[in-house]
Formats: C-alpha cells, sequence, structure tokens
C-alpha cells in the first residue's frame, strides 16, 4: 500500500497556531478510505523520507523562521520521495522576488522595491518621503508569514529604517511597497482556486497597524454571502455530497465572521434574497442577491449546494463561496 506523508510543524515549536488543525480531519478522511498515512514534521531528524511515496506540504508553517533550513529539507526530502507541490515551485513561491517576475510578464501588483543593502534602502525610503503624496509605506522580508517583521511606516520616521536593519541582520532581503488604502481599510479579497477553477473567496482583515504593530486580521464586519460551487469543485464535507438543489427549494446562505469561520447559519429564503442573524454579531439584515447568472472563470453553469453546519472540527472554509 502506498504511504503518504502530510507535512507540517511539531505544534510544541509553533506555539502560535495549531499545525494539526486541518491535518487532523483530513487524516480522519484519508484513513477511511483505506489509505496508509500521517502528519510528519518537517524539521524531524529521525524521520526517513524514503518511507513513503508522495509527502505532501500541508501547514510547516515555521519554514519563514527557516528558510535555508527549509530549503536544506527540500533538497533531502525530495531526493528520497516525491513533494506535492514540486520543490522548485515551493522555491519560487516562498520568496517574494517573484513579484518582479509577474510584473514583467505583463502582471500589475503593488510597485515593490528589493533591498539587500541599507544604502539602497535609505535611498529607497528618501525618495518615498520626498515624493507625492508622503504616504505610509510597508516594508517586510520577501521571505516571511504572519505578518513577522513586518510594519507600516512613514518613510521617514525612523522606526522604518530600523526594521529594516534588523531584516538584514536576519541576513533578509527588504521588500517596500506603498501602502494599499483598500487593504488598511480591511478590503481585501482573496479568491481561491482548484484545478484552475474558482471554489470560494474569503475576507481579510487588516493586518498591520499605521506607525508600526498590528490590527490583528480581523474586519469586524460579518462575511455574508450566497454559495454556489462549480460543478468540478471537490466537496469538503465529511458526510456525503448534497443532493442536486430542485428548483424552488430554499437558498443556502452563509453569515460568518472573519474571526470565527465556522460560526454560520442557514436560511430559507427565494432565490432573489434571503434574511438572516449573524451568529457572531446577531445583527439581522438583507442578504444580496444570488444572481444565477453570475459566474467565475472556470465556473459556468455553477450550481446551487449546501454546506453543513462546521461543528467542533476544523473550519471548513474550503467548503463555501463567498461571492462579491
Amino acid at each position: 500500500m502506498s504511504s503518504l506523508g502530510l507535512v507540517v510543524t511539531d505544534p510544541a515549536r509553533f506555539p502560535a497556531a495549531d499545525t494539526m488543525l486541518d491535518a487532523r480531519p483530513l487524516l480522519r478522511a484519508l484513513h477511511a478510505r483505506g489509505a496508509e498515512a500521517r502528519a510528519v514534521d518537517w524539521a524531524d531528524p529521525e524521520v526517513d523520507w524514503a518511507d513513503f511515496d508522495l509527502v505532501v506540504l500541508r501547514s510547516p508553517w515555521d519554514y519563514s523562521l527557516r528558510p535555508a533550513e527549509f530549503d536544506a529539507w527540500l533538497d533531502r526530502a525530495g531526493a528520497a520521495t516525491k513533494i506535492l507541490n514540486e520543490p522548485a515551485l515551493v522555491r519560487w513561491n516562498m520568496d517574494k522576488h517573484y513579484l518582479a517576475e509577474l510584473e514583467q510578464a505583463g502582471i500589475p501588483g503593488v510597485p515593490t522595491t528589493f533591498h539587500a543593502e541599507e544604502a539602497s534602502l535609505i535611498a529607497a525610503l528618501s525618495a518615498a518621503h520626498s515624493g507625492p503624496g508622503g504616504g505610509h509605506v510597508v516594508l517586510k522580508p520577501t521571505v516571511g508569514a504572519g505578518a513577522q517583521l513586518a510594519g507600516l511606516l512613514r518613510p521617514g520616521d525612523p522606526a522604518a529604517l530600523a526594521l529594516g536593519r534588523e531584516i538584514f541582520a536576519e541576513q533578509r532581503t527588504v521588500m517596500l511597497q506603498p501602502e494599499v488604502p483598500e487593504l488598511s481599510a480591511g478590503h481585501e479579497k482573496a479568491l481561491y482556486l482548484v484545478d484552475g477553477h474558482f471554489t470560494h473567496a474569503i475576507s481579510k482583515g487588516a493586518l498591520l497597524a499605521r506607525g508600526g504593530g498590528l490590527r490583528g486580521g480581523a474586519t469586524g464586519r460579518p462575511l455574508s454571502r450566497c454559495l454556489r460551487m462549480p460543478p468540478s469543485a471537490p466537496s469538503q464535507s465529511r458526510s456525503s455530497p448534497p443532493s442536486p438543489r430542485s428548483p424552488g427549494s430554499p437558498l443556502p446562505c452563509t453569515r460568518a465572521s472573519t474571526s470565527s469561520i465556522r460560526q454560520r447559519t442557514a436560511c430559507s429564503s427565494s432565490r432573489r434574497s434571503c434574511s438572516s442573524r449573524c451568529s457572531t454579531c446577531s445583527s439581522s439584515r438583507r442578504l444580496p442577491r444570488c444572481s444565477p447568472t453570475r459566474s467565475w472563470p472556470g465556473s459556468e453553469d455553477a450550481r446551487i449546494t449546501t454546506v453543513p453546519a462546521a461543528d467542533d472540527a476544523a473550519p471548513r472554509v474550503m467548503s463555501f463561496n463567498a461571492l462579491f
């Protein structure tokens, strides 16, 4: 029987979050289907990666704190077994220098400059300080996650250069970007695709506070949208797939707090709109119209499907669409 390894970080080594949160239900699902699978710490020196036919990256979340070690692990494990995603793609995605490659390919993004030494950063901060607008800038390392060593500061603030020096001290490269007001206002949306098909979207709260520090990432606004899934999108439910929606049957809707995506309710309605009470803030409001003609690339003729209420298991973010 083929053996599958789910690559995680040992929870004892990463107290900031539960690195097994979605590995547990995934392992249960794999075991229920007869698969031989277990979660494995990428940094465990006792693991023989040749024991696995395939290892899949799930939550090795301290990789950004130990990028050189993680890069060496990709070489070591990749020589012994197959890794998904491919190590070359993982390396490319780890370092945000890929933003420059995307720009060169004609894909627009937030203007970004990269600085490997202090003199270059000082010149860029000076130009931003004296340039039009004179707003805030974002400094962060090119390899990073969770807003570690990131700051939203005025370019003339001594704290901006101090943060850059802190990043340099860890042998990292600084990336500098202008503030995007929509992101600071909590209007960022993340779209997720599986095999090229749009599956769902989430609303992301602002993380960085102007002047330094973190805001926490919660928007304070419920995320309320109707649910639509492309026919080819895999069901993330632990129960059997839902029956096709018959004409005139209730339309499932969700109201979920971005700080607790698992808290959701369903309501009965016509296709046009519905009312629901938010399980987080207890407010009642009209949900937007769910247009049967609204579609996303790769999700033409999307069908309405239901989403089971969340329980004490891991939040199944992949199980719904949030249409805007």
